[in-house]
């Protein structure tokens, strides 16, 4: 941005367009925040804070502190969570053909058609694991 343009008339740089992806990437569905927090977030944060800044973590917690005095109780200091509400579809049925059957419930169904979407799901062959399936369109999902 400079000084005499507006920042939404300012193109992102390629280093902060790739944050964003990362950010937007990451997992986050309820209940498992952390891989946001932890995975995308704390390292962005660990780039850009002074020696002295301290992180808080927080057993069986998503969020992290990020404290900017650690020798000052009073001082402010900022809590950071990594959900993001995305377009989110459900698995309603899975097929006797392998078709996925799905719901939405953040937006209108027709708008996804043609857009690629990533599947989040427990891997089967090792429970307790998470996948992510990138790279296919909705109607190919489902197909």
């Amino acid at each position: 941005m400079t000084e005499n343009s507006p920042a939404w008339q300012t193109p992102m740089t390629d280093e902060r367009f790739e944050r964003m992806r990362n950010i937007l990437s990451a997992p986050s569905p309820i209940g498992l925040e952390a891989a946001m927090t932890r995975g995308v977030l704390e390292p962005q944060l660990r780039e850009s804070m002074l020696p002295d800044w301290k992180i808080h973590t927080f057993k069986g917690n998503a969020g992290i502190v990020l404290d900017t005095a650690p020798d000052k109780p009073q001082a402010f200091s900022v809590m950071v969570i990594g959900h993001a509400d995305k377009i989110r579809l459900q698995v309603r049925s899975i097929g006797d053909d392998g078709k996925i059957w799905v719901n939405s419930d953040s937006m209108l169904p027709t708008t996804l058609i043609g857009h690629k979407v990533q599947l989040f799901s427990e891997d089967p062959a090792r429970p307790g694991n998470w996948r992510i399936l990138r790279g296919g369109t909705i109607e190919a999902i489902g197909a």
